[in-house]
């Protein structure tokens, strides 16, 4: 019997060529008018377009002045020039230049944002950032053993580059600040019934885009033209500016807005570090510092209803338990998630049907329920359930889950890990 080798020559592929670069033609220099000479708060690199336009979107840069306003409206000019600018339409693009942001209260010398934790999200987003004008809609978070693995598999692919490998999951309000999330009654806002690691705030991305891309600023999805997109935020980003800038991507319906939203805030604040740090140490520069204080306590551990010290009541709040660090690789200060689940992740996931929420988070939806008969409600709130009136909803909810503990859907049931065999799980 003979052997017929094949050219092995014939399955040799040419070296790839570099990659193709978008070039950095500029960049969009807000000013803040109420000083003398104007005092530069941010600078928004400009990368050409996959149309071959130099520009980025009107709306994203007016976003970026409003946040490091402290989330306060107005406009912007040309600087020198006294006429406000207004777009066309919502798919507008700024082209690199000096502008200046003033609010709409006329006020001159308006704060500065110099931080993240300093910044408080707003009470209503954007017109243009509302949920159902990005193609999606809010679905209840899912709840279980592994949100990284759930978000991963139900994604099945990076949402930016479509890459079905090396995926990572990824927090849009990054783990290190969940400090900031309660004290700014994100629970509330999103329904998120498993706090900052709820699957609201996960995204999957390939494993390279999160730690030296977004977590470090490089690029950020927006808003735009009713879509989400891609926009680069620093410079030496070219080849990534090349095929992903503007880029449609979409984005699952349980992200809620809100957290797209704080991303984008949170990454303005880091890619601008600098220079808002010497804005804080000039003087007679009106700025918003981080406060040394929160008036939340500090996000507990959940434990099962039933495991000892997990009693299930309200008062234990939607971790319920004592507060502390049980080894959970997440408990550490870092921004990406990374690696696979530790066993506790597995151990101390929360029950399948308990929505409980914390006394904290209760008053959190009356002080909401409160705005909500004063103005037209978001399409994003209606889509969560909320109304004039449901935090009276909630909290007779509570009140029936603490007097009938026996009531659940899943009597029993906890979730079997994987390979675990079918004869094991107690269901």
């Amino acid at each position: 019997m003979s052997t017929t080798f094949l050219d092995g020559a014939g399955g040799i592929t040419p070296v790839k060529p570099k990659s193709t670069q978008s070039p950095l033609v500029g960049y969009v220099r807000i000013q803040h008018p109420g000083y003398q000479p104007p005092r530069l708060i941010a600078m928004l690199p400009v990368y050409r377009s996959p149309s071959g336009i130099d520009g980025i979107p009107f709306s994203f840069v007016l976003d970026a002045a409003q946040i490091l306003a402290n989330n306060q409206p107005g406009t912007l000019r040309v600087c020198g020039t006294p006429t406000d600018l207004t777009a066309p339409d919502n798919l507008s693009l700024l082209p690199p230049g000096d502008y200046e942001y003033r609010v709409t209260t006329g006020e001159a010398r308006y704060p500065i944002c110099t931080s993240f934790r300093a910044w408080s999200v707003p009470s209503v987003l954007p017109a243009h950032w509302d949920i159902t004008a990005m193609g999606g809609k809010v679905t209840p978070p899912m709840m279980g053993t592994n949100a990284s693995e759930k978000t991963k598999t139900e994604d099945g692919q990076c949402l930016m580059t479509g890459a079905t490998s090396r995926l990572q999951s990824c927090h849009m309000v990054p783990k290190a600040d969940e400090q900031w999330w309660n004290d700014n009654d994100m629970n509330v806002k999103t329904f998120a019934t498993e706090g900052i690691d709820s699957s609201s705030n996960r995204l999957t991305l390939r494993a390279d885009l999160i730690g030296p891309g977004m977590d470090a600023a490089g690029f950020v999805i927006i808003s735009y033209g009713g879509s989400a997109v891609c926009v680069c935020l620093k410079s030496g980003f070219e080849d990534l500016a090349s095929e992903y800038q503007f880029r449609t991507m979409e984005i699952p319906a349980r992200i809620h807005p809100f957290n797209m939203y704080v991303r984008l805030a949170w990454n303005l604040f880091r890619m601008s570090h600098s220079l808002l740090l010497g804005l804080q140490s000039a003087k007679n520069v009106v700025t918003i510092k981080e406060e040394t204080t929160t008036n939340a306590p500090p996000p507990a551990k959940r434990k099962h209803i039933g495991q000892p010290g997990g009693t299930g009541d309200a008062s234990e709040g939607l971790y319920g338990g004592e507060s502390g660090n049980d080894g959970h690789d997440d408990d550490a200060p870092h921004l990406t998630d990374g690696g696979e689940s530790s066993e506790d992740e597995i151990l101390h996931s929360p029950p399948l049907d308990v929505w409980r929420w914390t006394e904290h988070d209760l008053k959190g939806m009356e002080k909401l329920d409160a705005t909500l008969s004063t103005r037209p409600l978001a399409r994003y709130e209606e889509a969560t359930g909320m109304y004039p009136g449901y935090s009276q909803a909630m909290r007779l909810a509570q009140k029936y889950r603490q007097e009938h503990p026996e009531v659940s859907a899943v009597v029993h049931a906890r979730v079997a890990r994987v390979g675990e065999d079918d004869d094991e799980q107690q269901l």
